[in-house]
């Protein structure tokens, strides 16, 4: 190989668009690609779980903080109403079946919760 002046190649971008070094362009060219797509897929999973879990957060608060108060509310009432007589009780009834129905939603939105909150942490890889 002809060479200048200190030992350096004359031309020295020789091999430059060898088939080798097209393929090896390519290959990390593709990686690049496959890691920004699983970076955003990564994204969406953490965003996704974290969405379940909050919605699950908020729902249960509300059952919590606002419908069982309501329902407790409407079972005294219509157990005091029922107790001098102004209803019958299958509207007593009713009104009692109402508020367990809250309590076991409250049940299933804290069971939701935990579900949620342990899929955040399988997305996310540690614990919270």
């Amino acid at each position: 190989m002809a060479s200048m002046k200190n030992n350096q190649p004359v031309n020295p971008w020789y091999g430059v668009d060898s088939p080798w070094l097209q393929q090896t362009r390519q290959t990390l060219a593709s990686l690049e690609h496959t890691l920004t797509a699983r970076e955003n897929a990564t994204d969406r999973m953490v965003y996704n779980a974290w969405f379940k879990t909050d919605k699950n957060r908020r729902e249960l608060d509300l059952y919590k903080n606002r419908i069982l108060p309501l329902t407790k509310s409407a079972l005294d009432v219509s157990t005091r109403e029922y107790e001098t007589g102004s209803i019958p009780f299958s509207q007593a009834i009713g009104s009692y079946t109402d508020w367990l129905k809250a309590k076991l939603a409250i049940a299933q939105k804290t069971k939701d919760l935990g579900i949620s909150f342990a899929a955040l942490e399988t997305v996310v890889g540690t614990s919270l």
